[in-house]
């Protein structure tokens, strides 16, 4: 799935709303969440999220069976 502007919108709305800690080396990590973790928490319905202990699955977006891409 090819991410629109409109879900590019939704995305950068999310990284500058504060709702989001920053974290690096994984989608997801006990510290926050990078960049490309909240693209995925944002555009990826909840029920289609893959998690392992509690945090999203994944170093990046390719690792999440339904994750946008630039295919």
């Amino acid at each position: 799935m090819k991410i629109n502007y409109r879900q590019f919108k939704r995305w950068i709305a999310a990284l500058d709303s504060g709702d989001y800690k920053q974290g690096k080396g994984a989608l997801q990590t006990k510290a926050g969440y990078c960049c490309l973790g909240v693209a995925c928490d944002v555009l990826i319905p909840k029920e289609k999220l893959k998690y392992e202990d509690g945090e999203l699955y994944g170093a990046v977006p390719d690792e999440q069976p339904k994750a946008p891409s630039q295919k």
